[in-house]
C-alpha cells in the first residue's frame, strides 16, 4: 500500500524499526547480561540478526545508509551468536519442544545476504560467494534433520519450519541473478535448486499452516466442550 499511502507506510517502517531497536536493548539486558548457557537457543538470532529485514525493506523509502549500517549490526552480530549458539547446542541438551527452533540457524546467513543485495552499492563478489556457499550448506544441514523434527509432536515451535527455508530459497534467486547480470554462466544445477528450495519452503509453510490451524480447532472444540 506504499503508492496509496506513502507517509502512513513510512511511519509504520520507522516505528517497526525503532520497536525493534527496543527489544534488542531490552532483550541484552535481560538475557545477555544475565547469560545462561543451557537458555541460550538460535531464537537469538532472531533478537539481533532479525532486524536486517529491514534493510531488506530500507530501499522501498530511500533509507540505504540507514539500512546498510543495520545490515553491518546484524551480521557482525551474527557471527558472534553462531559461535554461542552453536557451542550451547554442542554441551547441553535440548528440550523437545525447542527442537524444532534449530532451523532458525539457516536463515540469519540467507536474511544477511538478502540484505547486503538491498543495501549495499558496491557489491564484493567473494563474500557473496562465501556467503551463499554458507548459506546453502547450513539449509541441507537443516534439510538432513528434517526428518527426525517431523517426528515430533506438534508444538508452536514448528513456525521454525517456516521463515528460514523461504529465505534460503530468497537469497539464492538474488544471488542467481546477480551472477547473470556479471555475465557468470553457472551450471543450470542451480536453477533447479533453486525450484527444490522453493517447493521445499513451500511444502513447509502449507505443513505448518495446516497444523496450527489443526491447533487452533482442536483448541475451539475443547473450549466449546468445556461451556
Amino acid at each position: 500500500i506504499k503508492d496509496f499511502a506513502p507517509f502512513l507506510c513510512e511511519a509504520i517502517w520507522l516505528a517497526a524499526v525503532a520497536a525493534h531497536a527496543i527489544l534488542i536493548i531490552w532483550f541484552s539486558k535481560n538475557f545477555m547480561l544475565n547469560l545462561e548457557l543451557k537458555n541460550v537457543f538460535p531464537t537469538f538470532f532472531i533478537a539481533y540478526v532479525g532486524i536486517v529485514v529491514a534493510s531488506v525493506t530500507a530501499p522501498a523509502f530511500g533509507y540505504f545508509t540507514l539500512g546498510y549500517y543495520i545490515f553491518w549490526f546484524g551480521f557482525v552480530a551474527y557471527m558472534l551468536l553462531l559461535a554461542l549458539v552453536t557451542y550451547r547446542y554442542l554441551h547441553h541438551p535440548i528440550p523437545e519442544a525447542a527442537k524444532p527452533l534449530i532451523c532458525i540457524y539457516t536463515a540469519p546467513m540467507s536474511l544477511s545476504l538478502a540484505g547486503y543485495f538491498a543495501v549495499v552499492p558496491d557489491k564484493n563478489f567473494l563474500l557473496i560467494t562465501v556467503m551463499q556457499i554458507a548459506a546453502q550448506g547450513l539449509f541441507f544441514f537443516i534439510l538432513s534433520l528434517m526428518p527426525r523434527l517431523l517426528r515430533l509432536p506438534f508444538y508452536p515451535s514448528y513456525a521454525a519450519f517456516t521463515f528460514p527455508f523461504v529465505i534460503t530459497a530468497s537469497a539464492l534467486r538474488l544471488s542467481l541473478d546477480y551472477y547473470a547480470r556479471l555475465g557468470v554462466v553457472l551450471h543450470e544445477f542451480f536453477q533447479y535448486l533453486y525450484y527444490f528450495e522453493c517447493i521445499v519452503a513451500s511444502f513447509f509453510v502449507f505443513y505448518v499452516t495446516l497444523h496450527f490451524c489443526w491447533f487452533f480447532c482442536k483448541e475451539w472444540r475443547l473450549s466449546g466442550s468445556k461451556v
